[in-house]
């Protein structure tokens, strides 16, 4: 599968609106090397940690290789402990700032 396909696939499988069951049969007919591909073009768009959540449902239906499983449980758990400690210090830092009286714009 060459890239832009498998960026055309990535698309059709994080598409919400798509039928479980249409997701579940365009995922069965992935050999090895389209899954190598596909998790390549998740790796250029920055998007394993989405597509872990949005996969982690078929992995028990689907013949997902538990090498690209654990690659994205992987990246998805990188994700949150990288969020976590962003979080972190933004509110450390929001907290020095309501000490010295400056006000910060809240959303």
């Amino acid at each position: 599968m060459k890239s832009n396909q498998s960026l055309k696939l990535l698309c059709l499988l994080l598409n919400h609106t798509v039928p479980q069951i249409d997701t579940i049969t365009d995922l069965q007919y992935l050999d090895r090397q389209s899954w190598e591909n596909l998790l390549e073009t998740n790796i250029q768009q920055g998007l394993k940690p989405l597509v872990y959540s949005t996969f982690k449902p078929f992995f028990g239906k689907t013949a997902i290789p538990a090498s690209i499983q654990n690659d994205l449980r992987d990246a998805y758990l990188h994700s949150i402990r990288k969020n976590t400690l962003i979080l972190h210090h933004a509110a450390k830092m929001l907290k020095a700032l309501k000490a010295r009286e400056i006000d910060v714009i809240n959303m």
